[in-house]
């Protein structure tokens, strides 16, 4: 089972989504991610993670809420759901940790960076919630997520598949 790797002796936990249609039109992902290596990988993806883990809790709050705003834009523009028709599905609604909660993930992983490299630790994912709501029924769609999110391991109803940088995209049937 694929893991990302933050750095020699700590993994952290693979991201993971759960797919489920709420109707016929409306879809609810509930993701599980590692947000300090994604924030690190969208925001300063060449520091040392330590550096960038430090000035993430450095950061005032107003400038923490509009990083939090532009992941949900970033992960907004590049999930692509289309289904049969060729319809576009945005995904909506997004519910990402508040500040104060993301902070202290960033604390937390700051000190799992710093423990010794023979032992083996990591961050608990953290859960983000969006929506697509399509203007017809859907049975099936084509996903594809932001690359920051991969390998993402995906559960459906009936399966349950990784994507991946070489598999980047799967056909979803509800």
């Amino acid at each position: 089972m694929p893991s990302g790797m933050l750095n020699a002796g700590i993994t952290a936990h693979p991201n993971s989504l759960e797919v489920t249609r709420d109707g016929t039109s409306t879809i609810t992902f509930t993701f599980l991610l590692n947000l300090p290596e994604i924030f690190h990988q969208i925001f300063s993806p060449q520091s040392n993670y330590s550096a960038f883990l430090k000035s993430q809790i450095a950061l005032p709050d107003d400038m923490l809420e509009a990083e939090l705003v532009r992941v949900a834009t970033i992960f907004s523009e590049q999930t692509v759901i289309l289904n049969t028709s060729g319809e576009k599905i945005r995904l909506q609604a997004w519910k990402l940790p508040e500040k104060k909660v993301l902070r202290e993930v960033f604390k937390t992983a700051l000190v799992v960076d710093n423990l010794a490299d023979n032992e083996i630790f990591h961050v608990d994912p953290m859960p983000v919630i969006a929506k697509a709501f399509a203007k017809y029924s859907v049975f099936r769609v084509q996903l594809q997520l932001p690359s920051v999110m991969r390998p993402i391991f995906v559960n459906l109803k009936n399966d349950k598949f990784w994507l991946t940088n070489q598999i980047p995209m799967a056909i979803v049937d509800f």
